[in-house]
């Protein structure tokens, strides 16, 4: 390799370096200094680790050596304020995430995260890849810009468009249409996916309601057994209802 290469692929070493002897963490800036480069030079370099869990932000601005034992593995679910918060199975307390780590995230996303103690107390954390998108579509409107075409999701809490893959049938435009999300490990990358049924017009026959539902979360569909303990319920009380009432359909009521 020569000289540049090799000074080069020891800059993320180095990196390291610094921060383990920092516990505290450092701004890239600082980071910077200490290399005798410019936070320009180093930014790719420190984004590249970052994704790779070589290093962990901490904040918005500070850099940390990886802090492994902190890992957890939850899922992902978006405040009326903005932020987000991570539900991890086995804890009480859940961990917080700035609005800005969460901007292409959904709920129900299941996410890598690093935790460290909040500056308000609590638990704060640094979202480092996402394991797996939310199993269920997301319903939205079919629009269009110079970029291609995107959802506009119903829900929302989902904030951000979703970009849509593959082939678009134009006509389908500003209609309501169900994506199921693409897998992606990168958080910071903006969520696409394919259409996977186009529900309608806003105001067909039978749109509004699939709207609502979806919007809501409201599930349309029950299991088997669920139908069956409804329907012995309903001749339950069908049943002893007839016993105390009298039939008074044949005659004029006024």
């Amino acid at each position: 390799l020569s000289r540049k290469n090799q000074n080069k692929k020891s800059v993320p070493a180095r990196i390291e370096n610094i921060l383990k002897s920092n516990p505290n963490g450092l701004t890239g800036s600082a980071i910077a200094r200490i290399l005798k480069a410019t936070r320009h030079q180093i930014q790719t370099t420190l984004n590249r680790m970052e994704r790779r869990g070589q290093i962990d932000r901490v904040g918005n601005r500070f850099y940390a050596a990886a802090a492994n034992d902190q890992r957890y593995i939850g899922r992902f679910q978006r405040k009326v304020s903005g932020r987000g918060q991570i539900f991890v199975d086995g804890m009480e307390e859940s961990i917080q995430v700035s609005r800005k780590q969460g901007y292409n995230l959904v709920d129900g996303d299941s996410l890598e995260v690093i935790a460290y103690p909040g500056v308000k107390g609590g638990l704060s954390g640094n979202i480092t890849s996402i394991k797996s998108r939310r199993s269920e579509a997301i319903a939205g409107y079919l629009k269009k810009d110079s970029s291609g075409y995107y959802m506009q999701p119903l829900d929302p809490r989902i904030t951000r468009p979703v970009n849509i893959l593959g082939k678009v049938d134009k006509k389908n435009k500003n209609q309501v249409v169900l994506v199921r999300l693409n897998k992606q490990k990168n958080p910071r990358v903006v969520p696409a996916g394919e259409i996977i049924k186009v529900l309608g017009k806003r105001f067909d026959f039978g749109v509004q309601t699939s709207i609502i539902t979806l919007k809501f979360g409201i599930r349309d569909d029950m299991p088997n057994s669920v139908a069956q303990d409804a329907e012995h319920l309903l001749k339950q009380a069908r049943d002893k209802s007839l016993d105390t009432r009298k039939d008074l359909r044949n005659q004029l009521t006024i």
